[in-house]
């Protein structure tokens, strides 16, 4: 199963003009809205805790599904500091979810995502290498025996945006040569 599919099948269906089409859930969305609402952005991300807040004053929210997806995609440290910045601005979120989230092993590896989604950490190539092994241990299929390293080609070209594995080793090489001369110490 890949990460989108892990949303649409939990989509609903609603009407635009004539047409049937899906929306996320609200539980879903409200996930979304969490791991990429405290991302370092330029122009200040504050509007994500009114959308937030709006969901969960809308619909109903599945907190078993979201603790899920937040373990599933291994997102949980950045669900939970994002629900937690949320109980700043008397956003009301179950405390058991709270407690559950900060229980999940969230290991160093999300901490260090997280660190470096909100500009708390510089990237250098150690940090750079250990997000792109996250990024592919969201990608690979766990209904296949979990990640294997037989997947890592496909998540690269579709990450680095390339049509051919063989070019993989190619652009690889191009973004070491890279990140050495623009950034020595890292």
């Amino acid at each position: 199963c890949t990460d989108e599919q892990l949303f649409w099948d939990d989509a609903t269906p609603v009407a635009v003009a004539e047409a049937m089409t899906l929306a996320p859930s609200a539980t879903d969305l409200l996930f979304h809205v969490c791991v990429h609402g405290l991302r370092l952005n330029r122009v200040h991300p504050l509007r994500w805790v009114v959308d937030a807040a709006v969901i969960l004053k809308g619909s109903p929210v599945d907190w078993d599904r979201f603790r899920h997806l937040s373990s599933r995609l291994w997102m949980g440290h950045h669900a939970r500091e994002a629900l937690k910045y949320l109980t700043r601005f008397d956003v009301e979120i179950p405390e058991d979810v709270l407690s559950a989230l900060s229980r999940n092993n969230l290991g160093s590896l999300q901490r260090l995502e997280f660190e470096l989604n909100t500009g708390l950490r510089r990237k250098s190539t150690g940090t750079q290498i250990a997000i792109t092994w996250l990024g592919f241990k969201r990608f690979a299929d766990p209904k296949e025996g979990g990640f294997r390293i037989a997947q890592l080609p496909d998540y690269l070209k579709r990450t680095w945006s390339v049509d051919s594995a063989w070019r993989l080793p190619i652009l690889a090489a191009r973004k070491g040569i890279r990140r050495i001369f623009l950034n020595p110490a890292g």
